[in-house]
């Protein structure tokens, strides 16, 4: 019976996670961000629904990042927790690997530096090369969850989503009510490594190690996505050698809502 449920742990090195699907083969979700959290409820199933068509072949599980981190922490740190927790936790190799905005940008590290790790990797609505717009929403999202303001948060972060309009205003109006949905992490060190991911965001850069991720690899764009460039995907296919890339008309940053681009994703990790 294929598990659609999804169940919530931590890795070995403090990983917070959540684990769907009953396939043999082994698919991991770095999950984006700053201040990542495991979707409940019905925000998991709109956040993972497009993820169920693969739960027949894989049992899926989804990482934020550890608790506590330092200061100073970076991309390539993140990376390496992700390399210890499937060495710890995954029999040292898993199939696929999806990294998701922000944890695309992780996972261009990952890619490079744990090849033996891994078979596949898709690159959802992430690149090496955030934009200026980005960089700063991202941090003002950061400094407001680390304020506990979350609804004036969640209602920023939706200019990423929309143009500025009145379809704007409607949805940040509505997550601000969809706050106690999710649910984001509330342990005591969140506040400190909230910013600690936003900083590490925005002075993150693989591109001296592109090259070396040699395993298959997707890379999906929306031709609309408010941090990532159709151009720095263009740079970044051309940079990996054995990498596809595709690119989505009228598409923003919530690319893997898209039906095209979750149709390329499950042809690519299932073929």
């Amino acid at each position: 019976m294929v598990k659609y449920k999804i169940s919530q742990d931590v890795t070995s090195n403090g990983i917070p996670c959540g684990t769907f699907g009953s396939g043999s083969r082994r698919l991991l979700l770095f999950m984006g961000g700053p201040g990542g959290f495991i979707p409940q409820g019905f925000i998991y199933k709109f956040m993972m629904s497009q993820r169920f068509s693969l739960c027949k072949e894989y049992t899926i599980t989804v990482l934020t990042r550890k608790k506590g981190m330092n200061q100073g922490y970076t991309t390539r740190d993140m990376a390496r927790d992700y390399a210890e927790a499937i060495r710890q936790d995954f029999g040292g190799h898993v199939d696929g690997v999806i990294g998701s905005s922000f944890g695309g940008m992780i996972a261009l590290h990952f890619g490079a530096d744990y090849p033996e790790l891994y078979d596949k990797i898709v690159f959802a609505a992430a690149t090496n090369e955030l934009t200026p717009a980005g960089k700063e929403l991202d941090l003002e999202y950061a400094r407001l969850l680390a304020a506990g303001k979350k609804g004036k948060a969640t209602a920023t972060i939706m200019a990423a989503m929309r143009e500025p309009g009145i379809k704007l205003k409607i949805l940040k109006f509505f997550a601000r009510m969809m706050v106690p949905f999710f649910k984001f992490p509330d342990y005591p060190e969140f506040k400190q490594d909230v910013l600690i991911e936003a900083n590490a965001e925005v002075s993150h850069d693989a591109s001296e190690k592109l090259e070396k991720i040699i395993n298959p690899s997707l890379i999906l764009i929306g031709d609309r996505d408010y941090y990532f460039t159709v151009s720095s995907a263009e740079k970044l296919h051309e940079a990996m050698p054995n990498s596809v890339l595709k690119v989505y008309k009228n598409v923003r940053h919530d690319i893997e809502q898209d039906t095209g681009a979750s149709k390329d994703l499950d042809e690519f990790l299932l073929q």
